[in-house]
């Protein structure tokens, strides 16, 4: 059985079931039977946590490709699993007999103080003799939004889609039909290919595996409506003593990975706001008072117009809400 604790003081590995680590409104639980994670989120200290994908600690994990060998190191007895903890950080290291691989997933902050999950991947050899080595990360996404499992571009993704060299999308937004299910995820430099596909082929099609066109997220008669993300790097060769190092970083926030210029000291302290509409970071009533009464117009305008809104509009009014119900529970804080 599991076991779950509220605060981690200490990590000493092999002797908790589950770890867990948090930071304001985020939060990662791990498991040290198999290395496997899962990053929970929040809309504010009153609320309840949420997972950003499924709840399982098996469903997302790291497979690799070693010299033509296939194998998830959590399952595999060729792996030893400890972990290390930071302040605001926890890695999960499996070492092998050629290889050591490093998964770290640590708290970040963009320049406007929008919190985010930043995973690190660096794989070592550690043998005698060069190796070919890639990794597979497999991210089991849980929100969809009627046919909708993710969007890239502002274009919906309804069926299973392979993206490879320029194609490939720095950003893609996974979304849910309730308020705060949405999970952002963004690389600095793009994997050698991204696939979206059901959950049950994701994890059992080999690594070349290519969708038709027209395939959707079912495989009948039990896997219904269920997609996942897989992040490859293709094998390359290593030599001994190199490493390979890429990352993923994921948030309920739509977050900036660039940094951003800040031309004043009251701007490089303002409190965090999201991207979504930085005019919420200023304080003053009146710009408040202005800022609702956008939002009010905003809204009559749709409205009156009578039609069926864009998936734009609709995310555009869902940020702007959740702005106004943590501006509202920050000014209940000071009554």
């Amino acid at each position: 059985m599991k076991r779950y604790f509220l605060s981690l003081l200490l990590i000493v590995p092999f002797c908790l079931s589950a770890l867990t680590l948090e930071k304001g409104n985020l939060k990662i639980a791990a498991d040290d039977q198999t290395g496997g994670y899962l990053c929970y989120a929040r809309l504010s200290s009153e609320s309840a946590w949420f997972p950003l994908y499924v709840d399982s600690f098996t469903s997302s994990y790291l497979q690799i490709d070693l010299d033509g060998q296939i194998s998830i190191p959590g399952n595999s007895r060729d792996y030893s699993l400890r972990f290390e903890q930071e302040e605001s950080a926890l890695s999960v290291i499996f070492e092998g007999a050629k290889l050591k691989v490093t998964e770290r997933i640590s708290f970040e902050e963009d320049s406007r103080h929008t919190p985010y999950f930043a995973i690190s991947l660096e794989w070592e050899n550690r043998g005698n003799e060069t190796v070919e080595a890639g990794i597979k990360k497999v991210i089991d996404t849980t929100f969809v939004r009627g046919n909708t499992h993710y969007l890239v571009g502002g274009e919906s993704i309804g069926e299973e889609t392979l993206f490879t060299g320029s194609s490939i999308p720095a950003s893609v937004l996974s979304l849910g039909s309730r308020p705060g299910e949405k999970l952002y995820l963004k690389t600095r430099t793009p994997p050698d290919r991204l696939l979206m596909a059901n959950w049950n082929r994701l994890d059992r099609e080999s690594w070349d595996y290519e969708p038709a066109k027209g395939t959707n997220f079912n495989a009948l008669p039990f896997s219904i409506n269920d997609s996942a993300l897989g992040y490859y790097w293709l094998p390359r060769a290593v030599k001994r003593g190199e490493s390979v190092k890429a990352a993923v970083y994921l948030g309920p926030f739509d977050f900036s990975l660039e940094e951003e210029k800040t031309t004043t000291a009251v701007e490089s302290v303002s409190p965090y706001v999201p991207v979504a509409d930085p005019d919420m970071a200023l304080l003053h009533l009146e710009e408040q008072l202005e800022y609702l009464d956008r939002f009010l117009t905003d809204v009559q305008t749709l409205i009156e117009r009578g039609e069926n809104l864009s998936q734009d509009e609709i995310l555009a009014l869902e940020d702007r809400l959740e702005i106004l119900e943590r501006k509202k529970q920050d000014y209940e804080k000071l009554r």
